[in-house]
């Protein structure tokens, strides 16, 4: 059975890149421009992983991997970040103390992605 992937990122070429890649190599993918369209994406049909931005409008990531937590079946999530706080705040740590099986700083290679990926799903 071919894994389905959720992405949820607000930048329009990112979760594209994203979506190919990620197609290409094998899985089912689908994206969401927002973190309630995300949720909304993942209330209706439940996905083996979802990747989401941290930082985004109309429910952020922090959001979705709290929402996530409870979700029968749980996926399993990789956060990831552009954001650059200025050593405010460690994004890895605060997405991992959430949930978060895995985090990323952007920008990152298909190489990467899809090591990643692999990792999370066996």
């Amino acid at each position: 059975m071919t894994a389905r992937i959720l992405i949820v990122d607000d930048d329009d070429t990112w979760h594209s890149l994203l979506v190919r890649t990620l197609e290409r190599s094998g899985y089912s993918a689908q994206a969401e421009c927002n973190g309630a369209a995300g949720l909304a994406a993942y209330r209706k049909d439940a996905f083996d992983l979802v990747i989401t931005d941290v930082f985004m409008p109309e429910a952020d990531g922090l959001e979705i991997i709290s929402a996530l937590q409870n979700a029968q079946p749980r996926p399993k999530i990789l956060a990831m970040s552009g954001s650059n706080t200025g050593g405010r705040l460690d994004f890895v740590a605060v997405v991992a103390d959430l949930g978060a099986d895995l985090a990323l700083r952007k920008p990152f290679g298909p190489d990467i992605l899809l090591a990643s990926v692999k990792a999370l799903l066996g």
